[in-house]
């Protein structure tokens, strides 16, 4: 996926890079901590449907490029998607919960509810291929 030059770095209108009261980092940009991350987890949130705009949806992807968080976030047809560890998850809900790091766990597997209506099911580090998710993978 090729980047481009704005989103290499968070922008700074309306937005501020800092941590919350949990020690996890966060991207907060209008008030709402779109970007939310720690050791284990990342959290995207548009704050709702007020909050799905093409700049909440930039300051995500560049807190990704810039932090080297792995997800790219992108949208067709009004509907959100979230590009993360091989997969293309629908992004549907306010906030969306992805698991992190794999890699750094070896031989482990994990079941992670990467957000409220849609399950990876013993997601592990081995896994190669891209895969496209279907109506079938949703609830």
């Amino acid at each position: 996926m090729a980047y481009s030059y704005k989103e290499n770095k968070v922008g700074t209108h309306k937005t501020v890079i800092g941590s919350n009261a949990k020690g996890m980092q966060t991207v907060t940009y209008d008030n709402t901590d779109v970007v939310t991350w720690d050791f284990d987890t990342i959290v995207l949130n548009t704050g709702g449907s007020r909050g799905r705009t093409v700049t909440t949806k930039l300051r995500m992807n560049q807190a990704s490029k810039q932090f080297g968080l792995g997800y790219y976030v992108w949208q067709k047809d009004y509907k959100w998607f979230v590009d993360f560890r091989e997969a293309t998850i629908p992004y549907t809900n306010e906030k969306l919960v992805l698991p992190r790091p794999l890699s750094l766990v070896p031989h482990q597997t994990y079941e992670k509810i990467v957000h409220s209506n849609w399950r990876v099911s013993n997601l592990v580090p081995e896994i190669t291929q891209r895969r496209k998710v279907t109506k079938d993978d949703t609830p």
